[in-house]
């Protein structure tokens, strides 16, 4: 990606950290600690949130103690809007 190029936000990257309950039904409760992002040529690309990297998140996401954490992919809708 070069610096001149247009980055879009095509969805957010998040990782379960409880739940909670909401009218008698349980709800998951996610951090966000990303986006997935496109170039102007298509290429898909994550931008991760350094400020929540942290292994604290990282036991909250993962309380059997895996040695991996799953990371849901939350796609936007089609008009999202560009960074640059």
């Amino acid at each position: 990606v070069t610096q001149e190029g247009a980055m879009k936000k095509t969805g957010s990257l998040t990782v379960k950290i409880g739940e909670y309950e909401k009218d008698v039904k349980k709800k998951g409760q996610y951090k966000t600690i990303g986006r997935l992002m496109s170039d102007d040529e298509g290429k898909e690309f994550i931008l991760l949130d350094a400020t929540v990297i942290s292994m604290q998140l990282f036991f909250l996401a993962n309380p059997a103690k895996k040695e991996s954490i799953i990371v849901s992919i939350f796609r936007d809708e089609k008009d999202s809007g560009e960074w640059s």
